[in-house]
């Protein structure tokens, strides 16, 4: 019979500064399920709060190195599912238009030299992003973008819901923001800039 593991919060999220994915496991199986009922009480749909929690633990376990908390870690934890919540919320209205944009960038053959360059840099950040997307995140992203099917065509073809394709591209995004934000600061206000310059068209 396996014993619960008696470590605190705050041991937990030592062991994950070390990798530990074990560690990583028993603070998703304490928080996973208040984390989304709290979600589901903001958002009312089921699928948008679970694909909300599972961006609470990607951000845990991409930001793991330079987390530091001395007291109340459940605060810390809450603290992002509550910025997620909102940010979720401020963008539903608008966000699968901005989706759209996003995944139809491309290279202008008019652009200037020094622009391509930015193009391409962010072309190829974009690109390496993508490929480390999960595998049906990833497939559903590159047939909204390269095949340019609708999320109904999409969920029609790989036999999902809509709401799924839809949470899907949803979550391509936040995690192409949160990288690009990361990585690569500048050319992501640069493509903004871009993409704030189409829209006046």
């Amino acid at each position: 019979m396996d014993h619960p593991d008696r470590r605190t919060d705050l041991e937990l999220f030592e062991a994950i500064r070390k990798d530990d994915h074990q560690a990583f496991d028993v603070l998703y199986q304490r928080y996973g399920r208040q984390l989304y009922l709290f979600m589901l009480n903001k958002v009312r749909k089921a699928e948008a709060a679970e694909e909300l929690v599972n961006d609470v633990f990607l951000i845990l376990w991409e930001k793991r190195d330079s987390i530091k908390i001395s007291t109340n870690a459940a605060a810390y934890i809450f603290t992002i599912a509550k910025n997620l919540t909102l940010q979720y919320i401020r963008s539903s209205h608008n966000k699968q238009q901005f989706i759209e944009e996003i995944a139809a960038i491309e290279i202008p053959a008019s652009a200037a030299a020094d622009d391509a360059i930015y193009y391409q840099e962010l072309t190829s950040s974009l690109t390496a992003i993508i490929n480390e997307l999960p595998e049906k995140c990833r497939e559903i992203f590159l047939l909204s973008r390269d095949k340019e099917k609708s999320s109904r065509e999409i969920a029609d073809e790989l036999k999902l819901s809509d709401q799924t394709v839809k949470n899907q591209l949803s979550k391509a995004l936040r995690v192409l923001r949160y990288k690009l934000n990361e990585a690569t600061h500048f050319l992501f206000n640069f493509m903004i800039l871009i993409l704030s310059i189409l829209n006046e068209g």
